[in-house]
């Protein structure tokens, strides 16, 4: 049976992975190594052998706690192999020129995560990662992107929209949760895409990108009728109407911005 998960969330519950990954640990920790490795080199998931990367992660985990270094040095591989397919998915070289270094920048924090993980201290560490592995990793390479467009002044393109149950966002809900991340530090799983969200926000024209940082982020007016205020109009020097043209273009565009599943 799969070790119980011990790290809380916010609210004070402890994590849960989702019952089909919890089955498929159950599974897999019946099988000999061998059985383990073919199932982890399985890379179709309509496989009925495919193993999801949040099981392979416990068994490795669960190895590294048992000092059992024939498994983990045996798994270790395959699971860094997935990572990188999606490093690679993410981090094009047609967008970086440095897409490489990157990845192993990326693939270096999360081995790191994985050493310590296990001790007295961060027995929990990695738990959210076999809950959603995906989207906790994603994490790393969102901090990692954003030290790179921090410190080159380059942008990072806008991503492709992704389809969800619920439907496209607003251009006022797009733009409110820039103003509710600028407030509320990001948490490891629930407010990654406000700090995706931001990222793109930077990714904007200049012009788009001050006039919804000037409104939506420092709370500037669009314009006011006191010529003395301080407005975004007057901080871009140009009519309130171009501000607003510009928070429309800014909105359509990120309006197609959404979290990937």
């Amino acid at each position: 049976m799969a070790r119980a998960l011990t790290k809380r969330k916010k609210d004070g519950s402890l994590y849960k992975r989702p019952p089909e990954i919890e089955a498929a640990i159950d599974l897999a920790l019946k099988w000999k190594l061998e059985r383990q490795l073919i199932s982890a080199r399985i890379r179709s998931r309509d496989d009925q052998d495919f193993m999801t990367i949040e099981c392979l992660l416990h068994i490795i985990r669960e190895a590294q706690r048992n000092d059992d270094r024939r498994a983990v040095n045996t798994l270790l591989p395959e699971l860094l192999r997935r990572c990188e397919a999606l490093l690679f998915v993410k981090i094009q070289r047609s967008e970086f020129a440095n897409a490489d270094d990157l990845c192993g920048d990326v693939l270096q924090n999360f081995c790191e995560l994985l050493a310590k993980d296990g001790a007295e201290s961060d027995s929990d560490l990695l738990d959210f990662y076999e809950c959603r592995f995906n989207l906790a990793f994603r994490g790393i390479r969102v901090a990692r992107i954003r030290e790179e467009v921090a410190f080159t002044s380059e942008t990072v393109p806008m991503p492709e929209p992704v389809d969800d149950a619920e439907g496209s966002l607003s251009a006022d809900d797009v733009l409110a949760r820039l103003s509710e991340a600028a407030r509320v530090p990001a948490m490891q799983d629930e407010n990654l895409y406000m700090a995706d969200l931001r990222d793109a926000i930077y990714a904007l024209p200049e012009d788009e990108c001050k006039a919804v940082v000037l409104c939506r982020h420092l709370g500037y007016n669009i314009e006011s009728e006191n010529p003395d205020e301080q407005t975004a109009a007057t901080k871009c020097g140009v009519t309130g109407r171009t501000i607003q043209n510009r928070l429309a273009r800014a909105a359509k565009k990120l309006v197609r911005f959404k979290e990937d599943k």
